[in-house]
């Protein structure tokens, strides 16, 4: 609980103080008022004070660009809720309700995040506004490639620009990290393309399997929210080949593109006015206005200058010489002057070569910064890099650094932050460049003990592998391997909503499958395919196929490298498989590629007697379920009936009123394929059953489906009359959720039968609140319901 109440005090503060700082405080200000005070029965009046002394505090920090100063006040505020929540933990949820509102009203993060002390580039931005103009004018999206050397600015320049035309943006922010991973794979569009496309709304069902049907999707659906809400923005960072790219262009007037990268390809297809700009270091004078933000020095600007003359221009470079300068000592500036002044100390301080003075290499200032940091950001600074990379979270830092308090957590990350080697992502969230990361592990494995370091890297794994399996057990109730580890966990997980494990998960999608490969990578072979495993209900349910093979590719591996364990190696194959078939992707060989995964994972349960038998009979089982979905889909009616019929012999026996409840109702589709009417309609009814007698509650959702299917089974024996009866008790099974895809498809089809029976006004109403409901749905399926409406009467 400790952690939990220091991870909400900690987003908690970043939301009050994002609050503080825009118009939206007076819709939150009640909220604020009433939860600071409610600690010591303070005055009203009082509180009322204090709040106001903060924002003054917070307006000057940042007119003066003074984000040290703004970040002491957060931190200020995390210890003050922390121990107020400790005292009263029934304010928890209206804390959290001020996290929703600050959430609900801020800017993107990735137009808020990572601007720390920035000076300058206005040359640059007159181009990118000057380009941008021209493409307004010529009704054309705008796509920029900011080029330049690593520590020149050009993510941060980026979203400067961004963020000075947000009023502009009004439409979805769309942001990705095109870096390598740590296999230096270059990070797939079509990844990008499933997180883009659930976040622009887009049903699960309605997303395409293909990249070319992802991207035609993505511009669709951009074009749909440049009408509805306004301009598309997407950033894209690191970026090196066309063919990344070009798929994640939105294409639609109005929008636009920011990419980053070291150099721009020569063209980009279907952006004729692709403008490439290069990022330069600073000039003298903004170099010597970054000194003096960054380390608070009062000087004549001329002797920052000459100091900054000698580093370069390079931002990175100049943080480092600023953080030299905080130290309150006399002469720091002389001294350091000096050191600059010469070739070979230059080098020694900075670690570069003359060739790499502008920022080539910085691994020589990183260790600069890194000698110069306290015991404390200097240990947290390792055991980032111990890490994946991507994005990480405090309270992932509070249970590694148990010994720590919160507060010197937060405090040992607001340097790093300071210093410009951790940049925040979100209001919960931290990243670090890659270039960053590699350092920090280098030095991790230069001066962290190796027992230490590999006790703090079990502590991560055992956590997330721990967080992942019981967001698993609230989102699904599916069995797992390894009982004698997993499943008295699962009986001790919170009962959380569905929805809200699907979200944590979410905010750590950046970092699950590095975190996979890293567990592979470091010989925890069990945590990664343990990770797999528990991770297969938030990418069934969020269509995250890209990321899913990947992982399941690693996880599979991890397995093999078990050596005592083939039903582990057998899960693997079997959840691998079902990506596949779940994809299904003609343009990378989906059919085949499931078939062979689920084949081979038929053959390890069928050989394993590893668990007593249930385990492999339940493994036997799905494989056997997963195949004969695959020939549903590849229209083999009766080789999916066999496979359905050994599927329920394989649990005879095994309590699984669910996995049952399933086979009957794929037994009554394979019957309907194969136009044996009567037989589909007899497996139907007693799915919906089984369904509604299921311990732990009716599933009324399958119950739904099961009269769906049977409908579209009437309909295609010629039996209008009964299928509109089907779809009558389907649409009341899904009254309670009025605007979900099931719901709108039954309306869709209602309408269909109601036109064939000749009511046509029914069939209006249906097709009209179906539209309506793919259009809120982001879906365009809405197309084909105007389609029927506008159709002949």
């Amino acid at each position: 609980m400790e952690l939990e109440i220091a991870a909400l005090a900690g987003v908690g503060a970043s939301s009050v103080v994002s609050l503080l700082v825009t118009d939206a405080f007076g819709w939150g200000k009640g909220r604020i008022l009433k939860l600071l005070g409610r600690d010591a029965q303070a005055d009203p009046a009082a509180v009322e004070t204090e709040v106001e002394r903060l924002r003054r505090e917070l307006a000057a920090a940042r007119e003066a660009g003074d984000e040290t100063a703004e970040g002491a006040v957060e931190a200020e505020l995390a210890d003050f809720l922390e121990e107020l929540l400790q005292t009263h933990p029934d304010l928890a949820e209206g804390l959290a309700e001020i996290v929703r509102e600050a959430d609900a009203v801020r800017l993107p993060p990735a137009l808020a995040s990572n601007i720390l002390h920035y000076v300058n580039h206005d040359a640059l931005h007159a181009e990118m506004d000057a380009h941008w103009t021209r493409c307004a004018e010529a009704d054309v999206p705008a796509v920029i490639f900011l080029a330049g050397l690593r520590g020149t600015g050009r993510r941060a320049a980026a979203r400067r620009w961004a963020r000075a035309h947000a009023a502009h943006f009004t439409g979805p922010v769309l942001d990705a990290d095109l870096g390598r991973d740590l296999n230096g794979t270059h990070a797939d569009p079509d990844a990008v393309l499933d997180r883009w496309l659930a976040q622009l709304g887009m049903a699960r069902a309605d997303r395409p399997g293909d990249l070319p049907g992802k991207s035609a999707a993505f511009r669709a659906a951009c074009a749909r929210a440049g009408r509805d809400q306004g301009p598309v923005l997407v950033l894209l960072d690191n970026a090196e080949t066309r063919r990344q790219i070009e798929p994640l262009l939105p294409a639609v007037p109005g929008s636009a593109a920011l990419i980053t990268g070291s150099e721009p390809p020569r063209q980009l297809d279907g952006a004729p006015d692709f403008a490439p700009l290069l990022v330069e270091p600073l000039d003298d004078g903004p170099a010597a206005e970054l000194i003096a933000r960054v380390s608070g020095r009062t000087e004549h600007a001329d002797r920052l200058r000459s100091l900054a003359r000698r580093v370069g221009g390079n931002p990175w470079a100049l943080r480092i010489v600023a953080a030299e300068l905080r130290s309150p000592e006399p002469g720091v500036l002389e001294d350091f002057e000096a050191l600059l002044a010469e070739r070979e100390s230059r080098q020694e301080v900075l670690g570069m070569t003359d060739e790499d003075a502008h920022g080539e290499s910085l691994y020589g200032a990183f260790d600069s910064t890194y000698g110069a940091l306290p015991p404390r950001p200097a240990r947290l600074y390792r055991l980032l890099g111990l890490l994946p990379p991507g994005r990480f979270h405090p309270d992932t830092l509070y249970a590694l650094l148990s010994e720590w308090s919160s507060a010197q957590v937060r405090q040992a990350l607001r340097a790093l932050v300071d210093r410009g080697v951790v940049q925040r992502a979100d209001l919960d969230a931290y990243r670090l460049e890659p270039i960053v990361h590699d350092h920090a592990l280098t030095r991790a494995e230069q001066d962290e003990d190796p027992a230490e370091r590999e006790l703090l890297r079990d502590r991560f794994f055992a956590r997330l592998l721990e967080f992942a399996e019981r967001a698993e057990a609230a989102l699904s109730t599916r069995w797992l391997h390894d009982p004698e580890y997993v499943e008295p966990r699962r009986e001790s997980a919170p009962k959380a909503e569905a929805a809200t494990a699907e979200g944590q998960l979410a905010r750590r999608r950046d970092s699950l499958v590095p975190a996979v490969l890293l567990a592979h990578a470091t010989g925890r072979h069990r945590h990664a395919w343990r990770l797999c495993q528990a991770l297969w209900s938030f990418y069934l349910r969020t269509g995250s196929h890209t990321e899913w093979i990947a992982s399941h590719r690693t996880g599979l591996a991890a397995a093999q490298a078990c050596l005592d364990d083939p039903l582990a190696v057998a899960r693997m194959h079997f959840q691998l498989g079902f990506a596949h078939m779940d994809r299904w992707s003609l343009d990378e060989d989906d059919a085949r590629l499931a078939r062979e995964e689920l084949e081979a994972a038929l053959r390890l349960a069928r050989a394993d007697t590893g668990d007593g038998g249930e385990g492999a009979r339940r493994t036997e089982s799905s494989a056997l379920e997963a195949l004969g979905l695959l020939a549903l889909k590849l229209k083999h009616g009766a080789r999916a009936l066999d496979c359905f019929a050994e599927a329920k012999a394989a649990l005879d026996g095994i309590v699984h009123p669910r996995g049952h409840a399933l086979l009957t109702f794929h037994t009554a589709r394979a019957y309907s394929a194969l136009e044996r009417h009567n037989d589909a309609e007899r497996e139907f009814a007693l799915a919906r059953r089984e369904f509604e007698l299921l311990p732990t509650g009716p599933d009324h959702f399958n119950i739904a489906k099961a009269w769906l299917r049977q409908a579209e089974d009437r309909r295609a024996c010629g039996q209008p009359d009964a299928a509109l009866h089907c779809l009558n008790e389907a649409a009341a099974g899904t009254a309670d959720a009025p605007a979900s895809h099931q719901r709108a498809t039954v309306l869709l089809l209602r309408g269909d039968i109601q036109a064939e029976l000749g009511d046509r006004e029914a069939a209006e109403s249906d097709w009209s609140s179906a539209r309506d409901m793919f259009t809120e749905l982001g879906s365009p399926r809405a197309e084909g319901a105007q389609e029927r409406l506008d159709g002949p009467v």
